[in-house]
């Protein structure tokens, strides 16, 4: 619902906000909540470290007690690194596998000592997207891991850092938006190990859409190293080999 006002005088403010915006209930285990009421609960805090970021204003959190949150940040702006301590508010919203946050906000959290990721796991596209019966099934026990896939680099050049990886006769999303140096060098045809950390692409439930729309997953490298070339494509092509 939106309300048009036609001059300033027609909003009053009935009660100021927080000294601190961040000092807000925490955000509560919503699993067998409706997506009605999820949407209609205010705002709601999380603590935790940063898994994984992408463009423009997305990154994922691995709570204080061990959930994976997605926070759509209000406006696009400096974004956390991955492995820092973090105090995200913000709407809770789901995609029907998740609960994540929108308009979002954060803060660096003071932390003590250091902290360190799980070990990758080498995992095959038909784990994340198939059943065991071979029919098409997202696995979400895969979401906020860190795995390691092996494929074929299509769709490059890309400059926002975002090309698919063929898997066999799936194909995986590699976004690298964060960090879009990291696909320096690549090219399409071009065998890949590719590392990072899992997320769920899904639509965000709307009361509108009865059932939002669910793409599989994408793959967010974390540094130079996610990204190791195999093989490169042979030189000789179907263009060179017309010109000739």
């Amino acid at each position: 619902s939106e309300l048009h006002v036609s001059n300033p005088a027609d909003i009053a403010i009935l009660r100021p906000p927080p000294d601190d915006p961040f000092d807000l209930p925490p955000l509560e285990n919503m699993r067998y909540y409706s997506p009605e009421r999820i949407a209609t609960i205010g705002k709601r805090a999380i603590a935790g470290h940063v898994l994984a970021v992408w463009n423009p204003n997305h990154f994922l959190v691995r709570t204080d007690d061990a959930r994976n949150v997605t926070v759509h940040l209000l406006k696009p702006g400096v974004l956390p690194r991955p492995g820092d301590a973090v105090r995200a508010v913000g709407f809770p919203e789901t995609d029907l596998f998740n609960i994540n946050l929108s308009r979002g906000r954060y803060r660096p959290e003071p932390t003590a000592g250091s902290w360190t990721n799980e070990a990758p796991k080498s995992v095959t596209a038909g784990q994340l997207l198939e059943d065991e019966n071979g029919r098409m099934r997202i696995n979400t026990p895969f979401h906020g891991r860190i795995i390691r896939l092996r494929g074929i680099a299509r769709g490059l050049p890309a400059d926002d850092g975002r090309f698919n990886l063929e898997c066999g006769k799936h194909l995986v999303r590699i976004d690298a938006s964060g960090r879009p140096e990291l696909t320096e060098g690549l090219v399409a045809g071009c065998v890949l190990e590719a590392t990072g950390v899992c997320v769920i692409e899904a639509d965000t439930w709307r009361s509108t859409t009865l059932f939002p729309q669910a793409r599989g997953f994408f793959l967010v490298p974390l540094s130079s190293d996610d990204l190791h070339v195999i093989s490169r494509p042979p030189w000789w092509t179907i263009e060179r080999l017309s010109v000739v």
